[in-house]
C-alpha cells in the first residue's frame, strides 16, 4: 500500500514539473517576440529621424518654426516633416510626433497607457544663419 502512495507524489510531481516547463516556454517565446517587436520599431524610429536630420531642407522647416511645442496635429507641424513620418511609418505601427525646444519636455499628446510606447528624438539644432536647438520626438507603437 506503500509504494502506492510514493508512486502517486512522484506522478503528481512531475505533471506539475511538465506544466510549469509548459508555461516558462510560451512565457519566454512571448518575451522574444515583444523584444523583436521593440527593435523593429526602434530601428524604424531612428532611420525616420536620422533621415529628417540628414536633409536640410527639412532641417529648415523644423527651424522656421516661431512657437513651441508643436505637435504633429498642429497647422504649424511642417507638412514635409509629416509626410515623411507619414511614409516612412511601417504599416503595423502608429507614431505621433513633437517638436519642441531642448530644455523642454516634448510628451505624448495621447493616453496609450494600455499599449507598449516607444520613444526616439533627435537635435535639430541649426542651420548656416540660426542656432536654435530643438528636439523632434517620435512616440510609436504596434497597432494590434
Amino acid at each position: 500500500m506503500n509504494k502506492r502512495a510514493w508512486i502517486k507524489i512522484i506522478e503528481a510531481f512531475f505533471s506539475i514539473l511538465i506544466i510549469a516547463t509548459a508555461l516558462i516556454t510560451v512565457i519566454q517565446i512571448e518575451k522574444n517576440n515583444k523584444i523583436e517587436d521593440s527593435s523593429v520599431v526602434y530601428d524604424n524610429e531612428i532611420s525616420i529621424l536620422s533621415y529628417i536630420q540628414l536633409n536640410q531642407t527639412l532641417r529648415d522647416k523644423i527651424l522656421e518654426i516661431e512657437s513651441l511645442p508643436v505637435k504633429i496635429e498642429d497647422m504649424s507641424f511642417p507638412n514635409e516633416v509629416k509626410n515623411v513620418i507619414n511614409e516612412k511609418i511601417p504599416s503595423f505601427a502608429e507614431c505621433e510626433a513633437g517638436i519642441c525646444w531642448i530644455n523642454e519636455s516634448c510628451d505624448l499628446y495621447r493616453d496609450e497607457t494600455s499599449r507598449n510606447v516607444y520613444a526616439k528624438s533627435a537635435i535639430i539644432s541649426s542651420n548656416i544663419t540660426d542656432y536654435s536647438p530643438r528636439q523632434l520626438k517620435l512616440f510609436c507603437w504596434i497597432i494590434d
